[in-house]
């Protein structure tokens, strides 16, 4: 099984759609009840808790619905699936810049893995035949990798979908995440190897796709993957000062790359995929 690793083009302008999500899973629904797809969306760093106010998020979500709708597999209200906007604290960039920040960045990430580790295996438990699937933008696929460390989630997952993720490896041109720049074997903080990424191991049971803009500080498509203290810095100094006044393309998933995450994974959730 192969995984999808694409970097895309920067967009000629930063998109931020903020669409409100259709719907949400706020506790195992009934087995009579059970959707045939639930999508869980993640937010990123110094976004709201609620990851519906996330843009990558929340376009993501729109554009499956459009595509469910466009495919015959309901609408929003139709029950068919559930958009789920997992809410989970804000992480503010300033963790990433001291001891105390990284102390409270180590203790977010580990209560929101098993807290989201949690409910996919509540989820799957009332309705076994849910395709459950994970869209994580920057920090959210950061933590999803951490989740599916565990093997036993595996089963659980139909798909998963990375946006700007900080594990990001693609061996043509040796282009790495930020999250790699911690260990030169690239498995340390939450990172898969690199031989298996974007997967967090072969051979899984779940397709995955991760897509990185170009020149995305997070992700790093682009961008000196050297280890050298001083690469290293500026590349961090990037990240640190992603604005959109200038054009930080980390900031700009919530356009054609959410229509591709999301068609991706409609297609996986009802079998369209193409």
């Amino acid at each position: 099984m192969t995984g999808k690793i694409r970097f895309l083009l920067p967009a000629l302008s930063l998109a931020a759609l903020a669409v409100p999500a259709t719907a949400a899973a706020t506790a195992p629904p009934a087995q009579a009840a059970c959707p045939a797809a639930i999508v869980i969306g993640l937010h990123g760093v110094d976004e709201p808790a609620d990851s519906a106010r996330s843009a990558t998020i929340a376009a993501t979500f729109s554009d499956f619905a459009v595509d469910a709708s466009a495919f015959g597999h309901g609408s929003a209200t139709s029950g068919n699936y559930i958009l789920d906007p997992f809410t989970y604290p804000v992480v503010p960039r300033g963790d990433f810049t001291s001891a105390a920040g990284l102390k409270h960045l180590s203790a977010t990430l580990d209560s929101t893995v098993i807290s989201l580790a949690t409910q996919v295996v509540d989820l799957k438990a009332a309705c076994p035949s849910a395709a459950i699937e994970l869209a994580g933008y920057s920090l959210g696929a950061w933590i999803i990798h951490m989740a599916l460390q565990s093997t036993s989630l595996w089963a659980d997952i139909r798909a998963a979908e990375y946006y700007g993720d900080p594990c990001w490896y693609n061996p043509s041109g040796g282009y790495i995440g930020l999250a790699r720049f911690d260990g030169s074997d690239g498995t340390r903080v939450g990172c898969s190897a690199e031989g298996v990424y974007p997967y967090p191991d072969q051979p899984p049971s779940f397709q995955v796709q991760s897509l990185c803009i170009g020149r995305d500080p997070v992700c790093g498509q682009g961008l000196n993957p050297s280890m050298s203290p001083a690469k290293v810095i500026a590349r961090f100094r990037l990240a640190e000062n992603c604005t959109a006044r200038d054009h930080c393309t980390h900031l700009d998933y919530a356009g054609s790359a959410a229509a591709e995450g999301a068609r991706f994974l409609e297609g996986e959730a009802f079998g369209n995929a193409g």
